[in-house]
C-alpha cells in the first residue's frame, strides 16, 4: 500500500500539481485525507525521500524537492528527451541557434571528417527546461553537406534523433560518450541560470550510423544539482 501512496504523491509532483518547494500537508492531515495509517504514510515518505522527490526538515515540515533527472546509459542508446518522456517529467525545448556556417575548431572538423575550415557545418543549440528551470544545454554539429534538411525542422517540437531516424532516414546505431565534471563558465552559467563556477556535468558524444560513420558531434552541459548519470556494468 505504501508504494501506491508514494506513486500517488510522485504523480502530484511530476504533473506540477505539487511544484518544487510546495509544502505537503502535515502527516496527520495527509494520512487522514488518504484514509491510511501514519505508519504507511511514513514508509511512503521514506521511499520518496530516498528518491529525492521530497525533503523533510525537522520542525519545518515536508517539501517537494528539486527535480533530479536520472540519465541512464545502460543496455541501449537513449536520448535526454526520451528519458524525460519515459520518466513522465514535463519539459520544453528552446532552440537558441540553428544555422549553417564555417567553424575554425580543428578538433570538431576532424571528428566530423571534414576536409578543411572551408567546409560548412550545421549547428543546433538547444536548451531544455524542466519546471521552467533550464537543466541542460546541448550544442550539436553536423556536416552540412549531408544534413541540410535539419535547417527546415522545428526542434521545439521535433527531437533531433527522431528527425534523423524518421525524417532523414538515417540509421542511428551507437554513440561514444566522454563525461567529466567541470565548472560552468560565464556563458554556460548564463544559459543554465547558475552562478559562474558552479559544477556541471559535461558530456561529449559522437553519434554513429550502422556503417560506423560519424553522424554528429554534441557537447552537453548538465546542471550538477539537477542531473545524475546511471549506468550498469557486468563482470565477465
Amino acid at each position: 500500500l505504501y508504494v501506491q501512496v508514494a506513486n500517488w504523491i510522485r504523480a502530484k509532483v511530476v504533473t506540477g500539481e505539487w511544484p518544487e518547494g510546495f509544502k505537503l500537508p502535515s502527516e496527520i492531515d495527509l494520512a487522514k485525507d488518504l484514509n491510511i495509517s501514519r505508519g504507511t504514510l511514513r514508509k511512503a515518505m521514506e521511499l520518496l525521500s530516498k528518491d529525492q522527490i521530497i525533503e523533510q526538515t525537522h520542525g519545518k515540515g515536508t517539501y517537494v524537492g528539486a527535480t533530479i533527472f536520472e540519465q541512464s546509459w545502460a543496455y541501449k542508446l537513449t536520448t535526454t528527451s526520451e528519458e524525460l518522456n519515459w520518466s513522465g517529467i514535463p519539459f520544453r525545448t528552446e532552440v537558441i541557434e540553428l544555422t549553417k556556417r564555417k567553424i575554425k575548431d580543428s578538433r570538431i572538423i576532424g571528428i566530423l571528417n571534414l576536409e578543411s575550415t572551408d567546409d560548412e557545418v550545421i549547428i543546433l543549440k538547444r536548451l531544455r527546461y524542466v519546471s521552467e528551470i533550464p537543466v541542460v544545454l546541448h550544442e550539436t554539429y553536423f556536416p552540412a553537406e549531408n544534413y541540410m534538411g535539419m535547417l527546415h525542422l522545428d526542434f521545439t517540437k521535433q527531437t533531433m534523433t527522431g528527425a534523423l531516424e524518421n525524417i532523414l532516414n538515417i540509421n542511428v546505431a551507437w554513440a561514444e560518450h566522454t563525461i567529466s565534471a567541470i565548472y560552468a563558465d560565464s556563458e554556460i552559467s548564463k544559459y543554465l541560470k547558475m552562478n559562474n563556477g558552479e559544477p556541471v556535468i559535461y558530456d561529449e558524444h559522437i553519434l554513429y550510423n550502422k556503417r560506423d560513420e560519424v553522424i554528429e558531434f554534441t557537447k552537453g552541459w548538465f546542471r550538477g544539482d539537477r542531473f545524475r548519470l546511471k549506468t550498469v556494468v557486468f563482470r565477465e
